[in-house]
This record gives structure tokens, C-alpha cells and sequence, in this order.
């Protein structure tokens, strides 16, 4: 798919009013499913219905929770087509959409049913045992059903390139999907100066390695009043979280120069995106071998918000920011190549801040192209039309 491009026989004005739609999250059920899915009424000539299932699965057993998700739709007796969007796809989704592809479980009904699974991860992440040509086996049988129907995706060429090499037949590239409410953005003065590590706090994301940088920062006089914003995880059962927040608690009551806030979370959207959007500079001290061809919505998040960024060289990240460069002579960010490098960067973009913040903003018109939610429905409802659903 060409970034930021439509080319549909389905208005363009349609697409968005379905994307809206989908990733809105003013949807989620009420009742008993209200952990496992979102579900929307879609603008009618493109889908009756369509679920698109959140990132956290809480039901004891997903596939029977997802199978009955879908058959209350079916049970309808309209003549439709039900569409499941998972835009996460682990290893837990991947086995149970394989056996609902499988059991008879959804047969019977008038309408057809398509999966539609986001490999976000590198088939790594979904080997758990298997090799890499039985996992491309696996997702091949899958994508072949002839009913249900199955279709492949990632948020990133590098990482559908990857998946394909390995024979695991088409996977689609998509977008990261960036759909922000903005009446929930910071509105006002932001400090002038402030950093904020944002998204979920785990190893991989280099959450570890936060005491470390901002140690080393407040060891700076040139930090003096700054703001650093970090978002934590206090139920987490990790003992390396646990240690690593126990560390910033510390930092957060002995910090000579540095006013350090410490946001439990999962944040709500409100606090996440005003949060956010008053940051100076978003940091992301990724492990690079984990974010090769892995995607960060955070990362994006921010650049769609005008935020200049800091993040691992030789990754996802870096290449979004060598492509904006190169395309449009935009440098929004800096990266690194050790961890250590970090706060000298942080002290260093704060001398050229302005310059950095007006590439940031002229980053963001792109990233509002180019993550438009509307490509990821687009993408969708061509499949849809591959597998001879009804439009």
C-alpha cells in the first residue's frame, strides 16, 4: 500500500466514518464481554458489523468468549458478513482463530465470517516451540480457509517482508492507526522544559534503564527545573519492574535538580494524551534487538503529536526518522546507539528545542497522512472483496 493513499471505490468521506468507528472507544460493550471485544455498527455498503477485539484478552477462554461473541451477531438472522479485526495478534489469538477456522462452531449461518489478525511482533514472539517453517505452515493452512477466511497483516513493511520470507504467503503492511481524540489535549502552558517515557513499563521498552538516564541527567546543572514525566506499572509482578520502580521512587524524593512525576498505569486516555502532548521530548530507551522490525504506536503517537523523539539506532524507529529526512528534509528526533548517550541528547535537542519543535510539527502533518486510520479500512474491505464477502 502507498503511504497516505486512498485509491477506493468507497468514498474517502465512507472510509473515515468507518474508521472512526473502529478505533473509536466509545464502543466497548456494557456487558459480560466488555474485557474481550469492541464492537461497531458500520456505515451500512461496506460492513453490517465488525469487532475489533482490544489488546488485553481477560476471558478464562478466549476462543469460546470470541466464538460467542460472533455468533450473538450471526444469530441475527441478517444477512451480513461479520468481520474480527484483532489488532494484536499473539499466539493466544493466532490458536484460537485457527480453531474456529477449523471446528464447525461457525458454520450454519447465512453470513460469512473473516478474520482479519495484526502481526505486530516478530514470528519470534510466536514460535513457542514450533520452528519458523512450521509457524509459516500454520499461518498459510490458515490464510487458505475457504470459509471462514482469515487474512494476515503487520504495521510495518520491514516486518511483512520478514514474515513472507519465512513462506508464510501475503502479509499484508498496514499503518500504525492513530485516531486521537483531541479535545483530550493538553490545552495551555506546558513546562518549557520536560521529557516523558511514556507506554507500557516493561524490560523490552528499556523501562530498566530509566534510573540510569535520569540519574546521569540530574547530575547536570543544565537540567535544573526540568520535568520528567514516567509512566509505571505498580501491580506489576516482574522483579525487575518491581526493583526499577522502587529505584525511581528513591530518585523521585532525592532528585537535586529534576521535579520527576510517576503516572501509575494504564493511564486513561485523557491523562495519557494531555500528558503527552505537553512533552517536551518523548524518550524511548527500546532495546534495539527487540525493535528491529517491531513497531512502537507510542513512538508514532508522539510524532503525530508534534513531539520531538528520542530512540534506538538500527531499528523500526530510526527508520521512520531516516525516512523523514530523506523524503521531506525533516529531522524531528535523535538516536542512539547505548543508553548513555541519552541524557547528553536530552541536553543537547533542549539547546536547539525550537528548531526540533517546528520539524516535530511538520513531521506530524506526514504522520497524519501517512497513519491515517481510513488506510487501515481500506485495507480491510479489500480483502473483504478478495474472499467474495458482500459488500
Amino acid at each position: 500500500m502507498s503511504r497516505g493513499v486512498i485509491n477506493s471505490r468507497i468514498p474517502v468521506d465512507v472510509l473515515k466514518k468507518v474508521a472512526n468507528k473502529l478505533f473509536s472507544f466509545g464502543g466497548r460493550s456494557s456487558d459480560a464481554t466488555r474485557d474481550v471485544a469492541i464492537h461497531a455498527s458500520i456505515v451500512p455498503g461496506v460492513w453490517k458489523w465488525i469487532i475489533r477485539l482490544g489488546y488485553r484478552v481477560l476471558a478464562a477462554d478466549f476462543r469460546l468468549s470470541l466464538a460467542d461473541i460472533i455468533r450473538r451477531f450471526l444469530s441475527r438472522n441478517e444477512v451480513c458478513d461479520v468481520h474480527v479485526f484483532i489488532q494484536h495478534a499473539r499466539r493466544l489469538e493466532l490458536l484460537a482463530v485457527e480453531q474456529l477456522l477449523k471446528k464447525s462452531i461457525l458454520q450454519g449461518f447465512a453470513a460469512r465470517v473473516c478474520f482479519h489478525l495484526v502481526l505486530r511482533t516478530g514470528p519470534g514472539s510466536l514460535l513457542a516451540g514450533e520452528t519458523k517453517a512450521e509457524l509459516a505452515d500454520r499461518l498459510v493452512s490458515m490464510s487458505r480457509s475457504n470459509g471462514p477466511y482469515c487474512f494476515f497483516y503487520s504495521d510495518s513493511e520491514e516486518l511483512s517482508r520478514e514474515y513472507q520470507s519465512m513462506g508464510a504467503g501475503h502479509v499484508s503492511a498496514i499503518p500504525v492507526p492513530i485516531h486521537v481524540d483531541e479535545s483530550l489535549l493538553a490545552s495551555g502552558a506546558c513546562p518549557q522544559r520536560s521529557i516523558g517515557f511514556f507506554g507500557p513499563p516493561r524490560v523490552d521498552k528499556g523501562f530498566c534503564e530509566i534510573p540510569g538516564i535520569i540519574e546521569q541527567l540530574d547530575k547536570s546543572i543544565d537540567a535544573a527545573g526540568m520535568d520528567v514525566c514516567v509512566q509505571i506499572a505498580d501491580t506489576s509482578v516482574d522483579p525487575r519492574i518491581q526493583k526499577t520502580m522502587a529505584s525511581l521512587v528513591r530518585l523521585r524524593e532525592s532528585s537535586t535538580n529534576l521535579r520527576i512525576t510517576l503516572l501509575p498505569g494504564p493511564l486513561e486516555p485523557g491523562e495519557y494524551y494531555r500528558r503527552l502532548s505537553c512533552c517536551g521530548i518523548a524518550v524511548f530507551p527500546y532495546v534495539p534487538s527487540k525493535y528491529t522490525v517491531s513497531t512502537s504506536g507510542v513512538f508514532i503517537e508522539a510524532l503525530w503529536l508534534g513531539i520531538p523523539v528520542i530512540c534506538p539506532s538500527v531499528s523500526w524507529m530510526s527508520n521512520v526518522l531516516d525516512r523523514l529526512e530523506t523524503a521531506h528534509g525533516l529531522v524531528p528526533g535523535a538516536t542512539f546507539s547505548s543508553v548513555t548517550e541519552i541524557p547528553f541528547l536530552i541536553q543537547r535537542m533542549f539547546g536547539q528545542h525550537s528548531q526540533l519543535k517546528k520539524a516535530a510539527a511538520q513531521a506530524a502533518s506526514v504522520m497524519k497522512v501517512e497513519h491515517d486510520p481510513a488506510l487501515i479500512a481500506k485495507a480491510l474491505y479489500d480483502n473483504s472483496l478478495s474472499c467474495r464477502c458482500s459488500a
